[in-house]
């Protein structure tokens, strides 16, 4: 049954349940000891010294009961000080403690961008009744299709095909699909199944064959196979552009996150480099 209005309580639920679902998902670059993994009690740090790449190197779910401080931040950021890598910090609107913000701010962070966090209850959910019928989707099988797979998604995103392999083909805990239109290959996208909620990540159409109802076509089966999982929430974050096409499928607006990016000193600052180089 589609969850119509939902009332602030279930709204806080679902979103606690896209949070959780980018955490696991962060969590889960740990298992080959190339990341490093800090699941405390404040936060998730995410530190892969091997790589500057920021989808490997990140903060969440910060939280603390009294205002922050300058120090706060030193402690939670002196590995990525001492690694010499940058990071993204990803805050929840809304959820995040006092003063949060401005501090980032202070220390050198800038918003690059805001992402709607959308959910999705699966219990008795049913796909919309048209969809196309020609696009298929199955996890990938063999090196070809991840390579495919990897190659649409980093085209798609813009993002370099190193760090992605971790998310997508290398990573134990993630499902990476691949979406076939008349079997050519025509999106993917990335799933991640722990305690009931399934994080979609990484959804992905080639510029060919959006407009055509791929995407749906591609997200409903995905949403089917969590379905059949066990998950009982399915959870993501959405660009502007892709927000109407997820309500139509099921899913509500639960909440905000604020991206923050270091800016031009910061990012100095952490890389080492000085003023004075070359």
């Amino acid at each position: 049954m589609r969850l119509i209005s939902p009332s602030a309580s279930q709204r806080d639920h679902l979103a606690n349940a896209v949070e959780r679902a980018w955490c696991h998902a962060w969590g889960a670059l740990g298992y080959d000891g190339a990341t490093q993994v800090a699941d405390m009690p404040n936060c998730l740090r995410v530190l892969t010294p091997g790589s500057s790449d920021l989808l490997l190197n990140a903060v969440l779910r910060y939280r603390q009961a009294i205002s922050v401080q300058r120090a706060d931040l030193e402690a939670v950021i002196a590995p990525f000080r001492a690694a010499q890598r940058p990071f993204q910090w990803w805050v929840r609107a809304g959820a995040e403690p006092q003063h949060l913000s401005a501090q980032l701010e202070a220390l050198g962070m800038r918003v690059w961008g805001n992402p709607q966090g959308m959910a999705l209850p699966l219990t008795g959910w049913q796909p919309p009744a048209q969809l196309l019928e020609n696009v298929s989707i199955h996890p990938i099988s063999s090196n070809v299709e991840a390579s495919v797979a990897l190659r649409i998604i980093c085209h798609v995103f813009g993002l370099a095909p190193l760090p992605m392999r971790r998310w997508c083909v290398d990573n134990p805990s993630f499902i990476t699909y691949l979406a076939t239109v008349e079997q050519t290959p025509a999106g993917a996208l990335v799933q991640q199944i722990r305690d009931g909620v399934a994080g979609f990540f990484h959804v992905a159409v080639l510029p060919l064959f959006r407009r055509r109802g791929v995407a749906s076509a591609m997200m409903a089966q995905a949403l089917r196979h969590a379905q059949r999982q066990g998950a009982h929430v399915a959870a993501l974050t959405a660009s502007p552009m892709a927000e109407a096409l997820y309500q139509r499928l099921g899913f509500i607006p639960c909440c905000t996150f604020h991206l923050w990016m270091p800016g031009a000193t910061l990012m100095s600052e952490l890389m080492g480099f000085s003023a004075w180089a070359g």
